[in-house]
């Protein structure tokens, strides 16, 4: 290897950005026979190099650098999947996790994209949105811990979705995939809620008082929130004066269904001509 002989002159990027000034050298520590004595970039730009040579290159280049990616990603993956048998056994004085809560929490099982994405389709819950298959089958697997991914490589998922890695690489950040993993986190936490209500449970078993306090605070809002839920339409009290005159004038003509259905058609009425009054929009 030798130093670029190449000499920047006033178009190029490096002096109109004031790096370097005109007549300056690269001085580059790249160069070689092959490539003319400069080194690659400007090999290309004078066109030092053949069109098969200049390919060679980046091929090489382009595998290099997946096999460098790959080489991260298996890294990453094994220091997760080690990390994550450290906690559950506690050893390297690392705190002890309890794989139950990973159970309920969905955080121990494998995600097999060809499987999410096949169960996506059968459903097919939004044939509106494009792609939203592949979408939501590839945001399942993007939340899923590396180590527990199937297949591992973005490569690999987008032979398996028919997609390119380009597009997966902009789905990453889209508010599809962020919506759906916004979800299933929510959705992971509900998973606790079973082991909420056991340990609750074996409070009160145990007579503690503090967990009889709280399944009574729970119980309460609960049958609150049930009598709000059917808590029905409040009746002016002139409009049931009316269908109470009505009913009292016809009351010897009309009993049992025949009532209740003059009542409810009085109602009716009140409440379309109220609802039609505050549609209308003063001109």
């Amino acid at each position: 290897m030798s130093r670029c002989n190449y000499i920047f002159i006033k178009e190029d990027r490096s002096v109109t950005d004031g790096k370097k000034i005109v007549g300056d050298r690269c001085k580059s520590k790249l160069a070689s026979v092959d490539t003319g004595g400069y080194c690659m970039g400007h090999a290309i730009k004078m066109k030092a190099i053949s069109p098969e040579y200049e390919k060679e290159i980046l091929s090489r280049r382009m595998a290099s650098a997946a096999e460098g990616r790959q080489m991260r990603r298996q890294r990453r993956a094994t220091v997760a999947r080690e990390l994550v048998e450290t906690c559950k056994t506690g050893e390297d004085g690392r705190l002890k996790v309890n794989p139950r809560v990973l159970a309920a929490m969905g955080l121990d099982q494998q995600c097999d994209l060809a499987y999410e994405y096949s169960v996506f389709k059968a459903l097919n819950m939004n044939p509106s949105v494009s792609c939203y298959d592949e979408k939501m089958a590839f945001a399942r697997w993007l939340e899923t811990p590396e180590h527990l991914r199937i297949p591992e490589t973005m490569e690999e998922a987008a032979a398996v979705l028919g997609m390119s890695i380009r597009a997966l690489i902009m789905w990453k950040t889209s508010p599809d995939i962020i919506n759906f993993i916004n979800q299933d986190v929510e959705s992971r936490i509900g998973g606790l809620y079973k082991m909420c209500i056991y340990g609750l449970g074996e409070g009160v078993d145990r007579g503690d008082k503090g967990c009889m306090e709280i399944l009574l605070k729970h119980l309460k809002e609960k049958q609150e929130s049930s009598k709000n839920k059917r808590k029905g339409f409040e009746i002016p009290k002139e409009m049931q004066k009316e269908a109470d005159e009505y009913a009292k004038l016809n009351d010897h003509e009309m009993q049992g269904v025949a009532l209740k259905s003059t009542k409810e058609a009085i109602n009716g009425k009140y409440f379309s001509e109220t609802l039609e009054k505050k549609e209308e929009i003063p001109q």
